[in-house]
């Protein structure tokens, strides 16, 4: 895997003739239709990984379907209903390879097993109601300015597409909305995205609370000055333009303000606070219901 992706990212992408194909391409898959394994490393280097097109380098995801009871096949994959194979049909197409014997062939009986690798990651990634899901909220564009190694302002615009973390957490924010829960915890590990994946709830959510004729409003909140610069570059690097409340009366005017947005030009926004507004404050405020 690690050669296809090193063909990918220093052959294909780069050569214009194949940048008509790459343009048009939402979501790629690469499978050797084998398990993940990392050879020692800590980074798999064989098995189902998928990307979104790249103008220079495409990132290589893994994916693993939910399986909270660590079930030998996942309940997804195994409640998934599947259509019978048309066994003449099956038996058409391999005479016009001219390979009618891989119908007995064992390694070909493995492959068209429901719970083979490849075929795990084609369920979950490419059942209609996920892959809509995945093509409408889960890719974004990322644009960056940055200093290259002569000192330098370099511009670099990335596609990214959302990591299976970052997808399972979503649909379950929007499954538990539904049970009537209004609060909770999404626990991700360093590194897995969690500032990505408050990009991405922004549209998810939007459209969630449109339907019910309510207007969003989006904070995120830190405990540190640098983090609240560092998110700001990474919301605005996504398209989203971000506020900040420079004090207390200023965070709960916009608490008591029943409107969704802070600017005037419609785009969409995430408030990014740090925590010490609220640390001294031991006032109770009562606020009215944004619908």
């Amino acid at each position: 895997m690690t050669a296809e992706a090193e063909r990918m990212n220093n052959k294909r992408l780069p050569n214009k003739k194949f940048r008509r194909f790459i343009n048009i391409t939402q979501l790629m898959l690469f499978s050797n239709n084998m398990e993940y394994t990392k050879d020692g490393g800590i980074v798999p280097v064989q098995g189902v990984f998928y990307c979104t097109a790249a103008r220079q380098k495409a990132f290589f995801n893994c994916f693993r379907e939910e399986n909270p009871k660590s079930e030998s096949v996942a309940p997804f994959i195994r409640t998934y209903p599947y259509k019978v194979a048309n066994h003449e049909v099956e038996k058409r197409i391999m005479l016009d390879f001219n390979h009618p014997e891989l119908r007995e062939n064992e390694q070909y009986k493995k492959n068209c097993d429901v719970n083979s690798p490849t075929n795990r990651v084609l369920t979950s990634m490419c059942s209609p109601e996920r892959l809509l899901f995945i093509l409408k909220y889960g890719i974004a564009y990322v644009h960056r300015e940055r200093f290259n190694e002569k000192g330098e302002i370099q511009t670099v615009d990335e596609k990214h597409i959302m990591r299976y973390q970052q997808l399972f957490a979503a649909k379950a924010i929007t499954e538990k909305l539904n049970s009537g829960i209004r609060s909770g915890i999404i626990w991700h590990t360093q590194g897995s995205g969690k500032t990505a994946l408050s990009y991405y709830l922004t549209r998810i959510l939007k459209d969630y609370y449109a339907k019910q004729g309510i207007v969003a409003k989006f904070y995120f909140i830190v405990d540190r000055i640098d983090l609240l610069v560092q998110a700001q570059q990474e919301f605005e690097a996504r398209g989203l333009k971000t506020t900040t409340a420079k004090t207390k009366k200023e965070l709960m005017r916009q608490f008591r303000e029943v409107k969704g947005l802070e600017g005037s030009g419609g785009d969409d926004e995430m408030t990014v606070v740090n925590i010490q507004r609220f640390a001294s404050d031991k006032d109770k405020w009562t606020f009215p219901p944004m619908a």
